[in-house]
């Protein structure tokens, strides 16, 4: 245990490895000391830390003695939507749990974040909402065009198997 923000959930993935599952419990880059600060920023980031859940699920098979049939994801907040997103991703999971979620169409989130960071702020059209603009901005850098309706999780749910 350490002071890390987050290890208060230690109990949670302990209790799912006594029963023997290996526990995928996503964290983020560019969090805390970790590598990555230019992925922590934007409502894009929860489909870089898929990737790198995705990446760890694919490389489970070469770990000793993991039984790969036997996996589960948590996830609460920013973790539920990207379980939500790996378990739409892959069949690799055996079981999963998402505890408050993230979610919602990222606009609709992005107009949220505007609003809580500004919580007096009118909500007429032509008042600044930062996370909204931060948004168009992350889009815009990607260079390629960005179909976000296709990356909606929710959208997919009837495509969901994991329990």
């Amino acid at each position: 245990m350490d002071l890390r923000p987050g290890d208060y959930y230690r109990p949670v993935p302990e209790l799912y490895t006594r029963a023997g599952f290996i526990v995928v419990m996503p964290d983020y880059r560019g969090h805390n000391t970790s590598e990555g600060r230019e992925y922590a920023r934007g409502l894009l980031a929860s489909a870089y830390y898929t990737e790198d859940v995705l990446a760890l699920l694919s490389a489970l098979p070469g770990v000793a003695h993991a039984d790969v049939d036997n996996v589960f994801m948590w996830g609460h907040s920013l973790g539920g939507e990207v379980t939500l997103r790996a378990l739409l991703a892959t069949d690799r999971v055996r079981g999963a749990s998402l505890w408050s979620t993230v979610g919602g169409e990222i606009w609709d989130q992005a107009y949220y974040y505007s609003r809580y960071k500004d919580r007096e702020a009118a909500d007429g059209a032509d008042v600044e909402k930062p996370a909204v603009e931060r948004l168009k901005q992350d889009i815009a850098g990607l260079g390629r065009p960005y179909d976000w309706a296709a990356r909606e999780p929710l959208r997919h749910l009837q495509f969901l198997r994991t329990p």
